[in-house]
C-alpha cells in the first residue's frame, strides 16, 4: 500500500466534529449550525433545554460531500436561557454545542 492510499482511507468520517458548530451564539431569534461533511448522507440536531427536555429535532438530508454544509434553527418562541445541541451524523459521528438564546 501506498502512502497516499494510507491518508486517503485515514481522512474517511462522516463529519468533522473539531469543523461542527453554530453562529451566533449567543443569539435571539436564530442560530446556524455549520458542520463539514465527508462521507455522510445525513445530519440529525436535536435541541435540548437545560433540564434535559427534547425541544426540537432537525434533520439535514440534502448533504454536499467535502463542504461545509449548513442549516437554520429557527429558536423564536423559546425562553431565553441554555439549551443543548447534539449533532449526530449516520456516520455515528457526534457532537454536543452549548447555545445560549438570549432575549
Amino acid at each position: 500500500m501506498q502512502l497516499n492510499e494510507d491518508v486517503n482511507q485515514n481522512s474517511q468520517f462522516g463529519i468533522d466534529i473539531s469543523r461542527s458548530y453554530n453562529y451566533p451564539n449567543p443569539f435571539s431569534g436564530q442560530t446556524k449550525f455549520r458542520y463539514f461533511v465527508g462521507t455522510s448522507q445525513s445530519i440529525e440536531i436535536k435541541i435540548y433545554d437545560a433540564a434535559g427536555f427534547l425541544v426540537d429535532t432537525i434533520n439535514d438530508n440534502v448533504l454536499v460531500s467535502n463542504e461545509y454544509n449548513e442549516i437554520t434553527w429557527n429558536a423564536e418562541g423559546y425562553l431565553p436561557g441554555l439549551y443543548f445541541a447534539a449533532l449526530k451524523s449516520d456516520a455515528n459521528d457526534s457532537k454536543l454545542i452549548k447555545l445560549l438564546i438570549t432575549e
